[in-house]
């Protein structure tokens, strides 16, 4: 039975936002996308607890989304784009070789509108990429988090299970760099978030981290060594598309049972009857006993997916983060308790 710690307060960044970068000379071609995440050697003793004779990693809650100030024009600026079922977010942070770290300076979102199709999101992105570069001034690259899985060598997109059409075989990199005219990287946005908060985050300073998204669906990433860690083949960490159950309602992937079947935004308003996420946690905050259940039944399948994690990983803490994270506690804690039950 995992012990799990309390939510540390730490400066981090959301899925999507740019990690920090290396310096390098303004105009450099980008590089690959997992080499450069590397941080400097981290120092300090994992932050874990014992229980029944184990090591067992703190569950950190990633604070996420905020607005900072205008950046400053003389340093360097990336941009971020975190594709959402929901929502794009939009980051940009500003690297000044005088500072310490890199600092956001701008972030926004606006709606998807995914049921219009893998052409118009597209054409969304850019115009969102577009109209940032506008506020805030030239930016040296982009980077563009995406919720499934793409080609690497071409940026097609291979499976996006919770947008709507006809996904597979779009070509999403390509379009957006000739829109906005700047190098532009595509990665996974679970690996995203878990290079920001293991460099720069709640993960800092700890050797294995595994992150994981809550929202419209639910992803998963493992980064060792400051490393995003792929595997064989190049989902390590998909804890969204681990079966839970094998009799469970069918998931985008065509499986049934997974994870992010019975625990994604989703299904959690299903269980509670009502419209959206936000209304469950505000509804279970004033007592309503049909929400409390359905954030109960689906902390246990989450906590039933993150102590597998812990067996076969081992991992020193794990970071939690995602649109259904906006809640804080009252829908972090029931994930605690449910994982070391």
């Amino acid at each position: 039975c995992p012990t799990l710690s309390p939510t540390r307060s730490r400066r981090s960044y959301t899925s999507g936002q740019i990690r920090a970068r290396r310096q390098r000379p303004r105009g450099s071609t980008r590089g690959d996308q997992y080499r450069d995440a590397a941080p400097r050697p981290r120092d300090g003793r994992s932050g874990t607890s014992a229980h029944h004779g184990r090591r067992v990693p703190r569950v950190l809650h990633s604070p996420g989304y905020r607005r900072a100030e205008r950046p400053d024009v003389s340093a360097d600026r990336y941009l971020g784009l975190d594709l959402g079922g929901t929502n794009i977010k939009v980051a940009v942070v500003e690297e000044d070789p005088g500072a310490a770290q890199p600092r956001i300076v701008f972030t926004a979102r606006h709606a998807t509108h995914a049921e219009l199709g893998p052409q118009s999101v597209t054409d969304r992105l850019i115009a969102v990429a577009r109209s940032t570069i506008d506020e805030v001034g030239p930016v040296e690259t982009a980077g563009l988090g995406v919720p499934g899985l793409f080609q690497a060598d071409t940026g097609r997109i291979t499976l996006f299970p919770n947008l709507p059409g006809e996904w597979p075989g779009h070509s999403l990199r390509d379009p957006i760099a000739e829109g906005v005219r700047v190098p532009t990287t595509v990665i996974n946005d679970t690996r995203a978030f878990l290079l920001a908060e293991g460099t720069l985050g709640a993960g800092r300073r700890h050797r294995i981290v595994f992150g994981v998204t809550l929202g419209t669906g639910i992803g998963g990433s493992i980064m060792i060594d400051g490393r995003i860690h792929l595997g064989a083949f190049g989902t390590a960490g998909e804890i969204g598309h681990q079966v839970i159950a094998t009799d469970g309602p069918l998931c985008g992937c065509g499986n049934n049972g997974c994870l992010e079947a019975l625990a994604k935004a989703s299904s959690l308003t299903e269980l509670a009857g009502v419209g959206d996420a936000e209304t469950v946690y505000e509804r279970a905050a004033a007592g309503d006993e049909a929400s409390i259940a359905a954030i109960k039944t689906v902390a246990g399948y989450i906590g039933t997916g993150l102590a597998n994690v812990v067996t076969l990983l081992g991992p020193d803490c794990i970071v939690v983060g995602g649109g259904i994270m906006a809640a804080g506690e009252i829908a972090l804690d029931p994930i605690r308790r449910a994982t070391r039950a």
